[in-house]
């Protein structure tokens, strides 16, 4: 097996370490990895592409690097801040 298909198979548990972890659902991790919210349950089911799962590894690493910039944002919702901008 090559490197590249290692890395696609051996993903899932990492993705899932990851995600405990760092206390996050699979969709924001999705949405944080590669702005896809489904990833995870696609790499489930089907697989993810090698350059997907290139993009996720990376972002792991950065993650692990710099842990404070994956603390959840504390935003409000789009629509409710439209509505507080409103006069």
């Amino acid at each position: 097996m090559d490197k590249d298909n290692e890395c696609v198979c051996n993903l899932m548990p990492e993705v899932l370490e990851f995600i405990e972890e760092f206390g996050l659902d699979e969709t924001i991790f999705g949405y944080r990895a590669i702005d896809d919210w489904r990833v995870v349950d696609r790499l489930r089911k089907d697989g993810v592409t090698i350059r997907v799962a290139k993009k996720i590894k990376r972002f792991m690493k950065e993650a692990r690097e710099n842990p404070e910039s994956q603390r959840p944002a504390r935003k409000k919702p789009a629509r409710l801040r439209a509505r507080a901008a409103a006069p």
